[in-house]
């Protein structure tokens, strides 16, 4: 201590509730989840009662369950709201695609089918591509 030099700290290392021998581990009771994932007042009252115990591996695991499971709900949420994206942007593909179909819209521009046909390199993003296979290899521009 008191050796570091200018921003580094102490040695530490990560701190984890240890294990009664001996005992068997038994879920959870719900009340005590319910103050873990909670309002933070009672959060707080249950930190507060695991610093009275001095056990660190609790103390620590206790902080680590909460902003643990504070990350996971922001992560289904924004999985939530990517979802709900993803889902209108196909809605809209298949609704346009709908009206390029009643319009007609291949035969107006049929003259470009040729040219696409005789296409050297893939199209891309098929199905096989997405999963990684090619029936050509891709091309790349030169360095």
């Amino acid at each position: 201590m008191g050796n570091e030099k200018p921003g580094e700290g102490p040695y530490s290392k990560p701190v984890y509730a240890t294990p009664v021998h001996g005992l068997v581990p038994v879920a959870l009771p719900s009340w005590f989840h319910h103050m873990l994932i909670g309002r933070s007042a009672r959060f707080e009252k249950l930190h507060n009662a695991a610093l009275t115990t001095n056990n660190f591996g609790i103390i620590a695991d206790i902080s680590r369950y909460r902003q643990d499971h504070d990350l996971l709900c922001q992560l289904v949420q924004e999985q939530e709201m990517l979802s709900a994206e993803l889902e209108l942007i196909r809605e809209r593909l298949g609704l346009t695609r709908g009206r390029l179909e009643a319009a007609n819209a291949p035969n107006l521009v049929g003259q470009l089918e040729w040219e696409e046909d005789r296409r050297a390199e893939p199209i891309p993003y098929t199905p096989r591509q997405k999963s990684g296979r090619f029936a050509t290899a891709p091309s790349f521009p030169a360095p």
